[in-house]
């Protein structure tokens, strides 16, 4: 599979709601612990992690360009794969530059 990352654009938006909110909903399962806590511990963190996807969907991810592309050193890539002859969005990572003092934690050149 041949893949290719770039840098996010304003087409790519349903497709990256939509993997945003799957992936993040499938780490509920890989909190919870076993016995008679599973459904208590499962409730708990998709409440959690359902309440982030929610939140996140309505704000930052309405407008990805403005929250993850306007300032010089934040970036919003997506990975594309060719599957059954169609290019499609397979995943995407966001990097915010972070100021400590005058250096940054986060750097998007290139």
């Amino acid at each position: 599979m041949k893949l290719l990352i770039r840098r996010y654009r304003p087409s790519d938006k349903d497709t990256v709601l939509h993997l945003f909110s799957v992936g993040i909903n499938e780490h509920i399962g890989s909190v919870v612990l076993p016995g008679f806590w599973v459904g208590v511990v499962y409730f708990c963190c998709h409440e959690v992690y359902a309440g982030f996807v929610r939140e996140k969907l309505r704000t930052d991810m309405q407008d990805i360009p403005g929250n993850y592309l306007s300032r010089l050193d934040d970036c919003f890539w997506v990975a594309e794969a060719e599957v059954d002859g169609r290019t499609q969005i397979m995943g995407m990572v966001a990097v915010v530059a972070n100021k400590v003092g005058k250096k940054d934690t986060g750097n998007c050149s290139g």
